[in-house]
């Protein structure tokens, strides 16, 4: 096994040390524009006074046939204060009490934050997004007179794209209420229509996701997996719930092969596996993840194990979990060997995944 050992140790260099958590799902609105559409995702656990807040005026329509009334080159756009009525004409949004400050979140590219007057705790119905970094002019203390502005989310994926267009739309002097309007397609003198204003419909995501139950064994993951950081080595599962088990075969290959005189009873003589098995019972309860013991089998036949077959040698032991039912990781420690690692493992076929998502929901259910 000494080769072997050297292919483990060169397979586990290649090897992700830690996989990054999954953050909690959080809720999203879409904003609508003539330019595309772009998403934001709200902060709803480290700013949930605001985030309420701007929920409410989505939900009450409010922010239906809204504009853009101001565009700060490079600065700002901001929005949630008007409405069109008829042709050039607007109404403010009718607004609620203000609301508490929650400045702490720093403004910085793509964020969305509460607009307000000087007065830390006044913001009602405004928004803006962040065209740049801003925390130097807009963060600030998280209390007091000279407090920052609220950020309450981010605008995700390639939604910048749109936002970038919407903040280079050259702006206009219209009279004191709007001092800073972007208008599309227009020349100061010109007739204003309703086609040079940037509307902002937004309204909630409603087709997110629910989380996924959490994992549990079953025998939906019986079958093949392979490293899917490095293609040369497999992993063969049977899971058997009824006695709370689970067996795997753990199949790689030197690095260098070993002289074709060395002893071999069937095969190439390259050819290495190793045995690993938990212990009866472990998955009694219901559990993502599982300790089995690792064994080197040495000789015995194919058609006949009992020849020739040594006694197995414990040589360490296998934690074998799983994220879902396609995804899994193989952390191991081979004492025999002074070998450790962790090796990321993927299905060969998804003949089963069917099965095993439904066995996971299952017992959620029962749960």
């Amino acid at each position: 096994m000494t080769a072997s050992v050297s292919r483990l140790v060169r397979s586990s260099t290649m090897i992700l040390a830690a996989l990054a958590a999954t953050p909690a799902l959080a809720t999203q609105v879409l904003f609508e524009t003539r330019f595309g559409d772009f998403t934001v995702e709200l902060y709803d656990d480290e700013a949930p006074i605001s985030v309420a807040n701007f929920l409410e005026y989505i939900e009450s329509g409010a922010y239906e046939n809204s504009i853009i009334h101001r565009k700060s080159d490079g600065f700002v756009i901001q929005g949630g204060g008007h409405t069109w009525t008829v042709e050039d004409t607007f109404e403010r949004i009718e607004t609620r009490d203000p609301i508490a400050n929650e400045s702490g979140i720093s403004n910085t590219r793509g964020t969305i934050a509460m607009a307000r007057t000087s007065e830390p705790d006044s913001a009602t119905s405004q928004w803006f997004i962040n065209l740049r970094d801003n925390a130097e002019l807009l963060d600030g203390p998280t209390s007091g007179d000279d407090a920052g502005y609220a950020v309450f989310g981010e605008v995700i994926g390639d939604g910048m794209d749109v936002v970038d267009i919407l903040g280079s739309i050259q702006d206009f002097y219209l009279s004191t209420v709007f001092t800073e309007i972007p208008l599309f397609n227009y020349a100061t003198g010109e007739e204003r229509s309703i086609n040079n204003y940037l509307f902002t419909d937004v309204s909630i995501v409603s087709d997110v996701p629910p989380p996924p139950p959490p994992f549990v064994f079953n025998a939906g993951v019986n079958g093949a997996w392979f490293n899917s950081t490095d293609t040369g080595e497999g992993f063969y599962l049977d899971v058997l719930p009824d006695i709370g088990l689970v067996a795997m075969g753990w199949y790689t290959w030197d690095s260098e092969l070993p002289g074709m005189d060395a002893e071999s009873g069937i095969g190439d003589p390259g050819q290495r596996w190793l045995s690993a098995q938990s212990a009866a019972g472990a998955l009694n309860g219901g559990t993502d993840s599982v300790v089995l013991n690792v064994y080197n089998v040495r000789g015995g036949q194919f058609d006949d194990y009992g020849i020739g077959a040594e006694q197995p040698e414990a040589v360490g032991t296998i934690t074998l979990s799983f994220d879902d039912c396609t995804t899994g990781t193989v952390d191991y420690t081979l004492g025999s060997f002074g070998e450790s690692g962790s090796i990321p493992i993927s299905r060969v076929a998804n003949d089963n995944v069917a099965l095993c998502e439904a066995l996971v929901e299952a017992a959620a259910d029962v749960q």
